[in-house]
């Protein structure tokens, strides 16, 4: 392992990050739901949350890149989101509540793209153990969404914002104790953003991305809605959301040891089938929980698997100053722009074509991803050793 890697403290910020995401997506589509919103509206302010990934991870990059202080910005972010999000108890209308929500999801959805930097930084040429640490934000994820599923059986769902706040809360303070790696310094690069991406890999692997989030985008917004529907229990409901957190964990221990053996190509087409099967099974089969547990065992390769491969592969197509922008890029484009799209329209068919054909129109969505991927993304960095994934160089 890294020398002098602060484990626990990065490790901690993943617990809390997705802990916190393990309130709000899950959960919070019912919590508006209970309070009135239409299908429509959820779907609108499950856009805003991911249309902020598209805007505010790269002007954030941008000024990592440019002024450095990594860690200072993440702390602000952190605490804005977290006096904002404080604004969801008392939203009284659509209006209102969209405004919060892309308030607040501007500075959170600034954070973790930078982290992500900070931790990749700290790894220096041990990148494939990158797994091992961000399976900790796995960790925090299953906690809060068992613990609230529970609670959700005994208790209204006017609890979730408070709940939500201590997740935030939990955020800022563990960033505090994060530094960024010293005695390291970005290796100039002899090109220009503009040029690194304008390369037929990485646009191939942005599109797909793309696709492959949008077809998550039913299943972060009306998951647990579309359960309920088919009358399954809170609780259970929970512990279907942990199953496939659980399988992820899985891969982030193995990963490190799967990407040298099979490649990312390979490796990025299962988790592409895997997708494509996962949705097809929760559209088909939602009233059997034998198929819905088998589905989201899929989890580990639709987000797992494509996940430790994106942040390999955005570090080779944007090495040494263009790393914090590249990962913006990724988030903006994938996790931004790609579940935004998917929510949106999964809101706006919901209620006309129901939940079923939504999530066979997932199914397509990735299906057309592997296509992609299988007739075009070639020739990827996949046997490079790790220290050409990351150039920086010792001061």
């Amino acid at each position: 392992m890294v020398k002098n890697l602060p484990y626990w403290r990065l490790s901690g910020f993943y617990f809390f990050y997705f802990g916190t995401l393990g309130i709000i997506v899950p959960y919070f589509g019912t919590y508006l739901a209970e309070r009135g919103f239409t299908a429509l509206q959820i779907g609108e302010l499950f856009a805003l949350l991911n249309i902020t990934k598209i805007i505010a991870p790269f002007i954030w990059g941008w000024v990592a890149d440019t002024f450095g202080k990594r860690a200072r910005i993440i702390q602000a972010a952190c605490l804005m989101a977290f006096f904002i999000f404080s604004g969801v108890i008392f939203a009284d209308s659509f209006v209102w509540m969209a405004i919060i929500t892309f308030a607040y999801s501007f500075f959170w959805n600034a954070a973790l793209p930078q982290f992500e930097v900070v931790t990749l930084n700290h790894l220096h040429k041990d990148t494939n153990k990158y797994s091992r640490i961000r399976l900790w934000g796995s960790f925090g994820f299953i906690f809060t969404v068992i613990s609230i599923g529970i609670a959700a059986k005994y208790f209204p769902f006017e609890f979730l914002p408070y709940i939500g706040l201590a997740g935030y809360a939990g955020i800022f303070f563990i960033s505090l104790f994060v530094k960024e790696k010293n005695g390291i310094k970005l290796q100039a690069i002899d090109s220009t953003f503009k040029h690194l991406l304008v390369n037929k890999n990485a646009i191939c692997f942005f599109i797909v991305g793309l696709l492959l989030q949008a077809s998550h985008g039913p299943f972060y917004a009306f998951f647990t809605i579309y359960l309920r529907e088919n009358g399954h229990p809170t609780d259970i409901i929970g512990e279907l959301w942990a199953v496939g957190v659980v399988a992820e964990i899985v891969i982030f221990l193995l990963i490190h040891r799967m990407i040298p053996r099979f490649g990312a190509r390979k490796l990025m087409l299962y988790a592409l089938a895997a997708a494509v099967l996962r949705w097809w099974m929760t559209g088909a089969f939602a009233s059997s929980m034998l198929m819905l547990v088998l589905s989201q065992l899929l989890h580990a390769g639709t987000f797992g698997i494509f996940h430790a491969i994106a942040m390999k592969l955005v570090n080779s197509f944007f090495p040494g100053k263009f790393q914090g922008r590249g990962q913006a890029l990724y988030t903006a484009v994938c996790m931004g722009a790609g579940v935004a799209i998917g929510n949106y329209f999964s809101g706006l068919l919901w209620e006309d074509i129901g939940g079923e054909q939504v999530f066979y129109l997932a199914s397509a969505a990735a299906a057309l991803a592997f296509i992609i991927t299988l007739l075009f993304l070639k020739d990827l960095p996949e046997d490079r050793q790790d220290d050409d994934l990351i150039v920086i160089e010792e001061c």
